[in-house]
């Protein structure tokens, strides 16, 4: 190998040293405009004697690297220049598209719009060396094929002219030639018509033990398991379930990434269709009528109830009474009646149905009666009330809804002509806080299970 091809290629070596070393920076350089520039790179230009063609050939070269790696350009292959230029040379030719002068030749200046043109390139980069002694001063310049000005040109100077630093200038000089196109390539807001992006969509296949079971997320039915979703990514609040004999479950799911296909499987607690049946009856309150023995009409009945306990095959009603009013004759004959009866009852319970929501109560109550009537002596008797009520649990045994009949029969106290039997008719409305009480510890063991 020869003294000059052992340089040569000592230059190459020393070259792809600095590309290594700079190519983190070229990946930092920002687009230079909204839409992709089909840039031209001139051959390297100097005036220089002691820079070598092979020298400003691997410069050529080096420059088309980087500017092939600032994004949104796209740079005309470097064999597509060279036939261009050679075409012209044979055609007789100057670079800028005269008759060729004497002595014109690769170090002549340039014509950058009109080998543009000829190249379907927008955009020219012209690079040139100019100065004498051991300083160099590199100059990049930027030409608009379309306006055919110069849009950016860049100076750097470097203290030695050997390969490397002239490699270093180079790219010193594209950083500072492409900041100084990067404000115009920024909009400085988003156009009013371009729509919002649209959320993520995350895939959720959801399916239960048993299946068919009703989905709700975020408080809207979604289908029944099992079924798949597209839901968008963010925190959701799902449920599972809620009818009878089914206690409903809970979780809160948090979908990130759009590409994870996530399964949501959750087995549902029974819940005892007694647990509904036995739910204790709190408070309950009815309105009716019915009979009284020598009274002509009875006006009405007020029965209230409180702290029913329920089991299997027994009730218990530790308050049961009635409040009514019934009257008999008309004018100077009219008498008012007022009754009052309060004590306990016992009983049987009979849930209709495997559901537990239907139920028949027959029972019988021990009570305190009172009678009151104008110019009558009170009286006041221990009577027994048998009963039969009809109740319907709604909303999982949280609300009572029923009536029934009951009479009421004296059956010790003050002895009289006549002991006044009662035969009351009511309709019944109560609450329980049983049910919502298990429901909500369903729910916090159900939240201590997903966590």
């Amino acid at each position: 190998m020869t003294r000059s091809g052992s340089r040569a290629a000592a230059s190459v070596r020393r070259l792809c040293l600095v590309t290594a070393a700079l190519l983190s920076a070229s990946l930092g350089v920002h687009g230079v405009a909204a839409a992709d520039s089909i840039v031209a790179v001139e051959e390297l230009q100097t005036s220089r004697a002691d820079l070598s063609a092979q020298l400003k050939k691997l410069l050529t070269h080096y420059l088309d690297a980087r500017a092939a790696a600032v994004p949104r350009w796209r740079v005309i292959p470097r064999t597509q220049v060279r036939e261009l230029m050679a075409r012209r040379l044979r055609a007789g030719l100057a670079r800028c598209g005269g008759p060729s002068r004497a002595g014109a030749g690769s170090d002549s200046d340039p014509c950058p719009v009109e080998l543009g043109r000829e190249l379907a390139a927008n955009k020219v980069l012209l690079p040139r060396v100019i100065g004498a002694g051991g300083t160099c001063v590199l100059t990049l310049t930027y030409y608009d094929v379309r306006s055919a000005t110069t849009e950016a040109a860049a100076t750097v100077t470097a203290k030695r002219c050997d390969e490397v630093a002239l490699a270093l200038s180079l790219g010193v000089a594209l950083a500072q030639l492409t900041s100084k196109l990067r404000p115009a390539s920024r909009p400085t807001s988003q156009p009013a018509s371009q729509p919002a992006p649209r959320p993520r969509k995350v895939s959720v296949y959801f399916s239960s033990r048993p299946s068919g079971t009703p989905v709700t997320i975020d408080g809207k039915k979604r289908g029944s398991t099992p079924v798949r979703l597209d839901l968008e990514a963010g925190p959701h609040k799902v449920t599972l379930g809620g009818n009878f004999p089914y206690a409903a479950a809970n979780r809160t799911i948090d979908l990130q990434d759009p590409w994870e296909r996530i399964h949501v499987k959750l087995e549902l607690e029974p819940i005892d269709p007694l647990e509904r049946a036995t739910a204790t009856e709190w408070f309950s309150l009815g309105l009716g009528g019915g009979f009284l023995r020598d009274a002509e009409r009875q006006l009405f009945v007020i029965a209230f109830r409180a702290a029913t306990f329920k089991w299997r095959y027994l009730f218990v009603s530790g308050l049961d009474g009635f409040i009514g009013l019934s009257s008999s004759g008309k004018g100077d004959d009219y008498k008012l009646w007022r009754s009052f009866s309060i004590g306990s009852r016992v009983g049987l319970p009979l849930y209709l149905g495997s559901s537990g929501k239907h139920q028949l109560l027959l029972g019988v109550g021990l009570h305190y009666t009172s009678f009151e009537e104008p110019g009558v002596e009170d009286r006041s008797l221990l009577s027994l009330v048998p009963g039969a009520e009809y109740v319907y649990a709604a909303s999982n045994g949280a609300a009572l809804l029923g009536g029934g009949v009951h009479a009421v029969l004296p059956v010790a106290g003050q002895l009289g002509e006549a002991r006044p039997v009662q035969v009351l008719f009511t309709v019944r409305a109560g609450f329980s806080l049983t049910p919502l009480i298990r429901s909500y510890e369903r729910k916090e063991r159900a939240k201590r299970g997903g966590d």
